[in-house]
């Protein structure tokens, strides 16, 4: 639905107002204000798509093509960004790639052109390659081109969508680590000039500051509770790059931290009108996500010895994504942990390629990952079909 709706948008928009447009979404629902500041994004999708739709008006039969037209740059600079990534960091590139492009959330992600979250993870995988690269430790002097390159990518991620930001403390606590916080600013001086300069822009058109709208007026948004988001976001990394390949080499100490955690998580998460049976299934699932967090929990503790620190950045940014979608969405939908994908491959590999005897178990989740991609994708495409079927009866019985 929020798909066709940006259509909409679109169809209303003017760059030089970005929020001069009415939709019947929360909070307004049946009233209509002077303009739709409250929008929790800032404007660089809607304008993404606007530029898209100048081109022709889109009709039922288009919007197929127009999809593919919005997705392709972003997911051909996913790919490339992901691949840069896994070539440089893991001795087997093939097999993180494969891990995370057959992981049913990037699957679905890669699909969902007309939604920003796809921008939002390009933009900000393309940041930690110029932040790396621009840092590289093997070399005593930055790249200054690879570091604007970075604060230019992270500056137009978070103009996609907010949560782009959780990447910054990640930054800034791996540029510690490596003592080069100082050389990096160029990367914060590119980053800064797009962001800061796009919403002091948005504030002399409109006269009030767009994060401090949406901040302030977040609560006029129902959402679910804190311990429902909490177990909402375990259970969607079933569909990510589960962990499981590491419990047999848990100790009991672990895994009796890992299964309190689980029950507590579930517990919390759980309300009073779950019927009972989804207690299991839920539990399992939320197992494999505290799993996969752990893991890149344990890889930030254990990246002391790497001089790069690359598990510290890859590791704290999984975490604050995480913890992103827990304390700051409305909910915990999968395609925010789409961003969560890249570092999980990466790390995940890296980590099978040190204990060997753990690889076949890694190679049996991927081969799981891909079924059970290839079946939501299938069942995502039916509902879609039927969505479809039923507004054009809905259409012709009420005019």
């Amino acid at each position: 639905l929020d798909e066709e709706s940006y259509l909409a948008i679109a169809g209303q928009l003017d760059p030089s107002l970005p929020y001069d447009w009415w939709r019947p979404w929360p909070p307004w629902n049946g009233d209509q204000e002077a303009d739709a500041f409250v929008y929790a994004h800032p404007p660089l999708f809607l304008i993404w798509v606007w530029i898209w739709t100048q081109q022709a008006t889109p009709d039922p039969e288009m919007i197929r093509g127009l999809k593919i037209a919005l997705a392709l740059p972003w997911a051909a600079l996913l790919g490339w960004s992901v691949g840069f990534l896994a070539q440089k960091y893991t001795r087997r590139p093939w097999m993180a790639g494969l891990a995370w492009l057959l992981a049913p959330i990037t699957l679905l992600g890669l699909q969902r052109g007309l939604m920003p979250d796809l921008m939002l993870t390009s933009l900000s995988t393309l940041a930690v390659v110029g932040w790396t690269q621009g840092l590289r430790p093997s070399k005593r002097d930055p790249s200054w081109g690879w570091l604007c390159i970075g604060g230019l990518a992270l500056g137009m991620a978070v103009l996609t969508k907010y949560p782009a930001l959780v990447l910054v403390p990640a930054l800034l606590i791996h540029g510690r680590a490596l003592g080069r916080l100082r050389i990096s600013l160029p990367f914060w001086w590119a980053f800064g000039v797009v962001w800061v300069g796009v919403e002091l822009w948005l504030w002399s058109v409109y006269g009030r500051p767009h994060l401090w709208e949406v901040l302030t007026r977040a609560d006029e948004i129902a959402r679910g509770s804190m311990g429902g988001r909490t177990l909402g976001m375990m259970t969607r990394l079933f569909l990510g790059i589960s962990a499981l390949f590491l419990l047999p080499h848990a100790t009991k100490k672990g895994m009796l931290v890992l299964g309190l955690v689980t029950l507590g998580t579930t517990a919390w998460g759980l309300n009073t009108s779950t019927p009972l049976h989804w207690l299991l299934p839920l539990t399992v699932m939320a197992g494999l996500g505290v799993v996969s967090l752990a893991m890149l929990a344990m890889e930030v503790i254990g990246s002391r010895g790497d001089e790069e620190r690359i598990d510290l950045l890859l590791g704290s940014w999984g975490l604050l994504i995480a913890l992103g979608v827990i304390l700051g969405h409305n909910f915990s939908a999968p395609r925010y942990l789409l961003p969560l994908m890249v570092p999980l491959a990466i790390i995940g590999t890296r980590v099978a390629e040190r204990v060997p005897e753990t690889r076949r178990l890694w190679w049996l989740g991927v081969v799981l990952q891909a079924l059970l991609a290839l079946t939501v994708t299938h069942g995502e495409h039916r509902f879609a079909r039927a969505s479809d079927e039923a507004a054009i009866a809905l259409s012709e019985r009420q005019s």
